[in-house]
């Protein structure tokens, strides 16, 4: 595919998890060969559809190859889904294959309490055999069920496609807990806590995005927030908000909401950064707020 990426959504397949996803071509580095990208996965799944969000730098950078472009995220998403399910079938297939090579190695012990034995030949179909029962009646013989006859290849067929199914739902699970593992181990070994969306935030549009990641990012922001730290109460608050530097459409909000703009107090943002400081310097909530609404 050519390195030039002229549409608005890309279906890329991230190499080091081996899945295919959907991205705003916006996240595109290196020609395609890279992107920035959350780690979560029920981020990922909330921005992807966003085509004018510009990639957080804190993001990891991954590895992958452009595979489609659209202009449509449903578009983009229906092909990712077709490429995934393709590469699903391919990994059935060679796990089948090799299932089968473990079968045929293993010797099946003999029953001779059995009661029942097909009357089969070497080459003959099962569905269209007979079955002879030993005892008082062995001379007689009953035909097999013709629904099995009639119907064998369809049960064969959906048990093919219940098999790719599952093993679909395996390797989505697989891969799931690998990137949450990931990211855990990195969030432990980070020797500085990173705020977990794009700052500063410059406009409405950009704080909306921060209050999403602060859905499934709430601890990280925590610890960006403790590690900002500060002489007293009042120094910590100003310099968390100095940091996100706010100012630049703090004319759209006030703390409470009044006079027909928008409520900081009922923000995400507002309340971590309340319980931090509570936490660290142990100030009432009234003199946060007031220190909040005055700057």
């Amino acid at each position: 595919m050519s390195s030039k990426n002229t549409k608005t959504f890309l279906v890329v397949y991230f190499t080091e998890v081996k899945l295919h996803d959907v991205i705003p071509s916006k996240w595109i580095r290196g020609e395609g060969k890279e992107c920035k990208c959350p780690k979560n996965v029920k981020l990922l799944g909330k921005l992807q559809s966003k085509s004018d969000l510009v990639a957080d730098e804190n993001w990891k950078t991954w590895d992958t190859e452009v595979k489609y472009q659209s202009n449509t995220f449903l578009r983009a998403h229906k092909y990712s889904k077709c490429l995934q399910c393709t590469s699903y079938v391919e990994t059935s297939e060679s796990t089948g294959e090799e299932n089968s090579n473990e079968t045929r190695k293993r010797k099946r012990r003999p029953n001779p309490k059995a009661g029942v034995t097909p009357d089969l030949k070497e080459d003959s179909d099962i569905f269209e055999s007979s079955f002879e029962i030993h005892g008082e009646c062995s001379k007689e013989t009953f035909p097999a069920p013709t629904l099995l006859s009639t119907g064998g290849e369809d049960l064969k067929s959906k048990l093919r496609r219940f098999q790719e199914v599952v093993l679909s739902e395996q390797h989505s699970i697989k891969s799931d807990i690998e990137i949450i593992r990931s990211a855990v181990v990195r969030n432990n070994l980070s020797s500085k806590p990173k705020c977990p969306f794009r700052k500063p935030i410059s406009s409405v549009p950009e704080l909306q995005v921060a209050e999403e990641v602060l859905e499934e990012e709430k601890v990280s922001f925590k610890f960006w927030c403790i590690s900002i730290g500060g002489t007293n109460a009042e120094d910590h608050v100003r310099r968390i908000l100095k940091k996100l530097d706010l100012h630049e459409f703090s004319f759209e909000f006030n703390f409470t909401g009044k006079y027909g703009k928008k409520s900081f107090k009922k923000l995400s943002v507002c309340n971590i950064i309340i319980e931090v400081v509570i936490d660290s310097h142990k100030p009432t909530e009234h003199r946060i707020e007031e220190v909040i609404a005055n700057w």
